[in-house]
């Protein structure tokens, strides 16, 4: 799926960075550009963990990258929570329905196809979930270690850390008596080594990026429906509906509550995504998860013991809701999803619960098999109606027709917004060194099928559909009559 997942100007920009710094061509101890503020993330691991695998110019095989890193973190997490939970009949089933989520669910493929900030969370969270059961066990120097790395690095990649940071920390503390001179020493120095590169940077440059992400550059929200799609997604990172895209400022239609609405434009693209085939499966994961999380939720109050996992789960997501509220951000589910293990653990323990040897059972594993089912079907149909438009394999295709034909420059049509000569730009100044995207003998035109009319695609003098787009080569300029139906 990685050549066909989305891929738009941010990931072209963040590839030519990677390349750079495996090329030893950037440094700076600045991550990516934090959205909202006129700052970047505070450490550059997002792009040294990466660079290795520029070194052969194959943006896909940085992609490749996002996902091995992704897999190893929820290894990782996994390995956690066995830690957490201990042995016991229930407790293998419960981390098997985990493990199934955090492999299939739509939450987990989104986020680790293409090199993107975001996407390589999951590996200092599987880090620090690591580390803290494993201390938590005997309070030995390697799982603090885990622990002390995952939380440093974390800031790195996205600044929803504090989620994930200020509940283990409290847990920490509550156990104070497991930390030693040789632990406390070892973790301050290699927090300080891990944030030397920033904190150096700071310092010679007055906190500038400090200070810069301090200041807002979008105006903030605050609305009834972002209120609640914030509130739900602890819901819907377990549940197969592929509500990622219902936020605002990802792809058009898509908005909150569209499947509420099927008679409007955004209902239409919804139930083209959700099809008749996976639509019981989807209702039935969103009831099951439902079912299971608040089956889950009932079941603590039963519980003497102090609950670990149960407390980073629950400080963590009222720690997030209250900075996404605060904050006035829109409620992307990207805030939430370091705690993606933590919510595939809870649905895997309530549904183990529920799982009682009977002929419920195997009822109840066998709609946990369609669920997962009806995801990885969504997912794929959402990638066909959306993303391979703007995928890697589409952005490709058309550097590899620039060569071909030489001396042509490429244009992009209506809905294709995502799409631009910049974007390409950064894919070809490392993957196709040297290709000019500014010819003058050939325009090459891309458009979504039938959004053009007949008489204009009558001009072109070669014609091409493949990755969802069509392609027309035009002889010269690109003629005004095109122009007026949104090509640019």
């Amino acid at each position: 799926m990685l050549g066909d997942a989305r891929w738009t100007g941010e990931e072209s920009w963040f590839f030519s960075q990677i390349h750079a710094t495996g090329q030893g061509l950037r440094w700076s101890a600045l991550g990516t550009p934090v959205s909202g503020t006129h700052g970047s993330h505070p450490g550059p691991y997002f792009y040294w963990l990466l660079a290795p695998f520029s070194l052969g110019a194959s943006p896909w095989l940085v992609s490749f990258a996002v996902a091995l890193f992704d897999s190893l973190g929820h290894l990782l997490a996994l390995a956690g929570l066995k830690r957490l939970w201990g042995e016991g009949e229930k407790q293998r089933l419960a981390l098997g329905i985990a493990t199934g989520l955090l492999a299939l669910s739509p939450w987990a493929l989104l986020y680790a196809d293409r090199p993107w900030n975001s996407n390589l969370v999951s590996l200092p969270v599987g880090l620090a979930l690591f580390g803290l059961a494993s201390w938590w066990r005997n309070g030995g120097l390697t799982g603090f270690l885990c622990l002390t790395a995952g939380l440093a690095v974390l800031p790195s990649f996205h600044l929803s850390a504090p989620i994930l940071g200020l509940p283990m920390l409290l847990a920490v503390a509550s156990r104070w008596r497991l930390l030693n001179h040789r632990s406390v020493l070892a973790g301050a120095m290699l927090s300080t080594l891990i944030w030397a590169p920033y904190l150096s940077h700071e310092w010679e440059n007055s906190a500038a990026n400090t200070r810069a992400l301090l200041s807002r550059s979008l105006p903030s929200v605050s609305s009834p429906s972002n209120t609640l799609l914030a509130l739900s997604w602890p819901l819907r990172l377990v549940a197969p509906e592929i509500g990622y895209h219902a936020q605002k400022g990802y792809w058009s239609p898509y908005q909150p509550g569209a499947w509420t609405r099927p008679d409007s434009s955004a209902g239409s693209a919804w139930h083209r995504v959700h099809t008749s085939l996976a639509l019981p499966g989807i209702l039935l994961g969103l009831g099951l998860a439902f079912a299971s999380l608040g089956w889950w939720l009932f079941g603590l109050r039963r519980r003497k013991n102090r609950d670990l996992f149960a407390f980073v789960l629950t400080v963590g997501t009222l720690s997030g809701w209250m900075l996404l509220l605060i904050a006035g951000r829109r409620a992307y589910p990207h805030y939430l999803h370091p705690l993606l293990p933590f919510y595939a653990g809870a649905f895997g323990l309530g549904l183990a619960e529920l799982c009682r040897p009977g002929r419920w059972r195997a009822l109840l594993l066998g709609a946990f098999v369609v669920q997962l089912f009806s995801g990885v079907v969504v997912s794929a149909r959402f990638q066909s109606e959306n993303d391979q438009q703007f995928g890697l394999n589409a952005n490709l295709y058309t550097l590899e027709l620039i060569r071909r034909f030489g001396d042509v420059k490429p244009y992009f049509c209506g809905a294709l917004g995502y799409r631009s000569s910049n974007q390409l730009k950064g894919i070809a100044e490392v993957s196709h060194a040297g290709l000019r995207l500014d010819g003058k003998a050939f325009s090459l035109v891309h458009a979504l099928p039938g959004n053009l009319p007949d008489h204009l695609i009558k001009m072109a003098s070669w014609r091409q559909k493949i990755h969802g787009v069509e392609h027309f080569l035009i002889e010269g300029a690109l003629p005004e009559s095109w122009r007026r139906v949104g090509c640019r």
